[in-house]
């Protein structure tokens, strides 16, 4: 299940891993393209990483 437009609809194993798979080649593959986070991420997404304090979406 993911959330999409605030309305929790159910994904195939394959569109998860799909979009998984578009995270990984698109944002950190090169070239960097920051706008995917734009279609794959909620709007309230949190980003934990151990180099800086949490940070959020708008």
């Amino acid at each position: 299940m993911a959330l999409i437009h605030g309305k929790v609809e159910h994904v195939s194993l394959e569109e998860n891993q799909a979009t998984v798979g578009r995270r990984f080649t698109e944002f950190w593959g090169n070239p960097f393209d920051a706008d995917i986070i734009d279609e794959l991420a909620a709007p309230d997404i949190q980003f934990h990483y151990s180099l800086h304090e949490p940070r959020q979406g708008p």
